[in-house]
C-alpha cells in the first residue's frame, strides 16, 4: 500500500464508513466528535489560500520514493539527483526540472499544497510525486540565483495548549528506549 493512499490526519473531518470483514465501524466524524468532547481540538488548522514563497524556502518534502536515503536538506537531495541526471546549473535545466510531469506545485490545477507546523517551523511541500525533480530544481535555482515563486494554499498547524494539557493530565506517558523490549498490555497493567 502506498503512503499517499492513507488519509492524512488533517483530513479526518470527512465522514468515512469503515467496513472490515462485514463489520461496520463508527465513522471518522463520530470518532473525532468523541475525542473533541473530552479534550477539545488538539490541533488548530488555518488555511491561507494564496500563500507565496520561493522554491528555495521549502525545507521539507512530504512524499518521496527516496525514503531509503536520508538527506539533511532539500538542497542536498536536489544536488544528489541533479548530479545523477547530469543536470547543468543553468536556467535551461532548471526549466526542464520544473516542467517534469510530476512537479505540480507550479501548476494552477496542481493539487500540491504547502504546510507549516508551529512546533516545527519548517515549510513543507505536501506533494504527490515529483520530489526528485522539485529538489533538483530548488538546488539549481539556489546555485544560479534564480527566483522561482510558488503560489499555493498553505495549511498552518498549531497545537492547542489546553487540549494537550488535558490529554497529558488524563493519561500516563511512558518513555521507552528504542532498544527496549516491546511492551505488552500485560506489562502496562502492572504499572
Amino acid at each position: 500500500i502506498w503512503y499517499s493512499s492513507i488519509v492524512p490526519w488533517q483530513q479526518l473531518h470527512t465522514p468515512v464508513d469503515c467496513v472490515w470483514h462485514g463489520q461496520k465501524f463508527a465513522t471518522v466524524d463520530q470518532r473525532r466528535r468523541a475525542s473533541r468532547a473530552r479534550f477539545g481540538e488538539l490541533v488548530k488548522v488555518t488555511k491561507f489560500d494564496d500563500f507565496v514563497c520561493d522554491i528555495i524556502d521549502v525545507q521539507v518534502i512530504a512524499n518521496s520514493k527516496s525514503s531509503e536515503c536520508h538527506f539533511e536538506t532539500v538542497d542536498a537531495f536536489g544536488k544528489d539527483f541533479a548530479t545523477y541526471v547530469r543536470a547543468a546549473m543553468s536556467r535551461q535545466d532548471l526549466d526542464a526540472m520544473l516542467a517534469h510531469r510530476e512537479v505540480r506545485v507550479l501548476r494552477k490545477d496542481g493539487g500540491d499544497t504547502l504546510s507549516l507546523g508551529a512546533w516545527d517551523g519548517r515549510l513543507m511541500l505536501s506533494n504527490d510525486g515529483g520530489s526528485h525533480h522539485f529538489a533538483a530544481a530548488a538546488h539549481i535555482a539556489r546555485a544560479i540565483g534564480c527566483r522561482v515563486p510558488i503560489r499555493r494554499p498553505l495549511f498552518f498547524y498549531e497545537l492547542v495548549d489546553a487540549a494537550w494539557m488535558a490529554l497529558v493530565e488524563a493519561h500516563h506517558l511512558l518513555l521507552a528506549d528504542e532498544h527496549a523490549v516491546p511492551w505488552t498490555a500485560q506489562h502496562v497493567s502492572r504499572l
